[in-house]
């Protein structure tokens, strides 16, 4: 399992122009569910993310990216009375439909209904309260001068004592931010040394650093290619694969029902393969076949190319998940 930590300035960045995209956030949620993953979420992060949440997004509806300039037509184009009308009522369609759009992005936000706050309020279900030590060893940080954080400000100090606490001793850490607050002056791809010296002292392990989400699924999920149409159901597939318990594995499949019309008969298979195979899929049949069986048999209607289905295939699934 990876140990892994997100700075608030990096979940905000899903609501501006950066690289990063909801299909990265969606990525994280998945891992998180399936245990590859230990997300360190606290009150403190969840609290400042909420505080700057609708600032970050007016800055971007406000940007000059996302607002349409004054468009004048010259008067040297007055000859040109055709063209210069088409143009005219072209501009202001779109002028209009740019209204639109940022008009239902700032209902939506309003009412927490953007994609990102869904899968941001998944990760966030369950914030650790800061306990009363961490509060106490940030205040003495803060006293003393240490990074991280800028002087007078406690949050990044609540931050570093609770992962000095919470992360368990010998166990690497991932810190993935673009604050310069804690990154090295010298090397802006490492943290700050005197941090790194801190951790390395304390916990007798290492830290690597990302500056965004992108250059993390990269180099540590390499096999996630969330630029393929299927990263998701391949993402679902594997979990399934290793699942370790019946309610997940119920979970999973449900999921994948959702991308019925989109799975490839190879996927199915596979799904049909690693259900025979898996005892927390069809050992959990037997106590919700309508939740497993069903789902599966389903599936199975769907496939396109019959000659996939062997009859020693076609006679384990009777046999494991008879239907109903």
């Amino acid at each position: 399992m990876k140990h892994v930590f997100i700075d608030t300035n990096i979940y905000l960045n899903l609501y501006d122009y950066s690289k990063d995209d909801i299909k990265k956030l969606q990525a994280l949620v998945d891992l998180q569910k399936s245990s590859k993953l230990s997300l360190y979420i606290n009150t403190q992060l969840r609290n400042e993310f909420y505080r700057n949440r609708e600032t970050k997004i007016n800055q971007t509806l406000g940007s000059p990216q996302f607002n349409v300039p004054n468009f004048t037509i010259p008067q040297l184009a007055s000859q040109y009375s055709q063209e210069a009308n088409q143009l005219r009522q072209s501009f202001n369609s779109f002028k209009k439909n740019c209204e639109a759009l940022r008009n239902k992005i700032t209902n939506d936000a309003k009412g927490y209904k953007l994609q990102a706050d869904s899968l941001v309020s998944a990760l966030f279900s369950y914030p650790i309260t800061l306990s009363n030590d961490v509060c106490t060893n940030a205040q003495k940080r803060l006293a003393r001068g240490d990074p991280p954080g800028k002087q007078g400000s406690l949050g990044d100090a609540l931050h570093w004592e609770h992962l000095l606490k919470e992360v368990p001793h010998g166990e690497s850490l991932i810190f993935i931010t673009n604050d310069g607050d804690w990154i090295s002056s010298f090397d802006n791809s490492k943290m700050s040394q005197f941090l790194l010296m801190e951790w390395e002292e304390r916990k007798k392990s290492t830290i690597t650093l990302y500056r965004n989400l992108s250059s993390f699924f990269k180099q540590e999920f390499p096999e996630i290619k969330l630029d393929e149409p299927n990263y998701r159901q391949d993402l679902l597939i594997n979990e399934l694969r290793e699942s370790h318990s019946f309610d997940r594995s119920r979970e999973i499949l449900a999921e994948l029902m959702q991308y019925l019309d989109r799975l490839t008969d190879q996927q199915i298979i596979e799904i049909i393969r690693i259900s025979l195979d898996n005892f927390q899929v069809h050992g959990a049949h037997q106590y919700s076949p309508d939740l497993i069986g069903h789902r599966l048999h389903k599936m199975l209607s769907y496939i396109g190319d019959v000659t996939l289905l062997t009859h020693e295939l076609e006679k384990e699934i009777k046999s494991k998940f008879p239907p109903q």
